[in-house]
């Protein structure tokens, strides 16, 4: 059964546009061309270029939060211009457009019933379409056209069952520890990785001692205020992630990590 949404909520922008140049304007130019009572909101435009799995991991937490009408509008699309098909997902929690790169691959993971279409109708397109920016001349319009009318949902194109997923690196455990890396910064320098307090299971405790290279930061904390001005540390995030972080200040520079930095959690008896 298709998922049914009442009123369409706003239309929510997450990409790697930044806010510097003009892309993220000019895909807002569209929509309120097409459908100027349209609601945006920005999600994010400070994903990592090209960082497919990060836009994931922020669309994955962020969602539950919106209305569940929303149109969710996912642009970090390293293979623009490719044969790479563009998605569009109908769930309960609202309608979801993304290139099929994995960046859907959290969220249709957590949802138990969907319809997903091939978006191929060039009728939802610019009538030119760059193929360096599909953002403003195809993600744009057909979400504007689908916010006036959501009935409109069943002209995108095919109906799909398959998708690419996005292979996450998954935490080792070897020998009373366990192995993860570092995956992305957000915009305070935190760093989040792949463990997750799902991984942990019993094991999240204070007895945990968390280390970066050398480094021992120390148990996992409940907030940033457990430790001085400056001080590193490790704690669940607001997404159940295991965050590595300096009071006030960057881990990122602090401790000088970069994606795939390794986080071992020693587990003491």
């Amino acid at each position: 059964m298709t998922p049914q949404m009442s009123k369409i909520g706003p239309i929510v922008l997450l990409t790697d546009f930044g806010l510097r140049d003009c892309y993220a304007g000019s895909m807002k130019g569209v929509i309120l061309g097409i459908f100027p009572e349209a609601r945006l909101v920005d999600l994010s435009h400070e994903i990592e270029p090209q960082n497919v799995l990060q836009a994931a991991f922020v669309l994955e937490a962020a969602y539950p939060y919106f209305p569940r009408s929303s149109i969710f509008v996912n642009v970090v699309d390293p293979g623009v211009g490719s044969e790479r098909r563009i998605l569009a997902a109908k769930t309960h929690s609202g309608i979801f457009l993304a290139p099929d790169n994995g960046l859907l691959s959290g969220v249709l993971a957590k949802t138990e019933k969907y319809e997903m279409r091939s978006v191929t109708n060039r009728r939802f397109f610019a009538k030119k379409i760059s193929q360096t920016f599909h953002g403003r001349d195809c993600f744009a319009p057909a979400s504007a056209q689908l916010a006036k009318n959501e009935s409109l949902f069943n002209d995108l194109g095919p109906v799909v069952s398959d998708y690419k997923k996005l292979i996450r690196p998954s935490p080792r455990i070897e020998r009373g520890k366990m192995k993860g890396e570092v995956l992305f910064f957000d915009h305070f320098g935190n760093a989040f990785t792949n463990i997750e307090t799902r991984h942990l299971k019993k094991n999240l405790s204070t007895n945990c001692q968390v280390w970066v290279g050398r480094r021992n930061l120390g148990p996992i904390r409940n907030s940033y205020f457990e430790g001085q001005k400056g001080d590193a540390m490790a704690l669940m995030s607001s997404s159940d992630i295991l965050e590595i972080a300096v009071n006030q200040g960057s881990a990122r520079s602090v401790l000088h990590l970069k994606k795939g930095t390794p986080i071992e959690v020693y587990f003491e008896k």
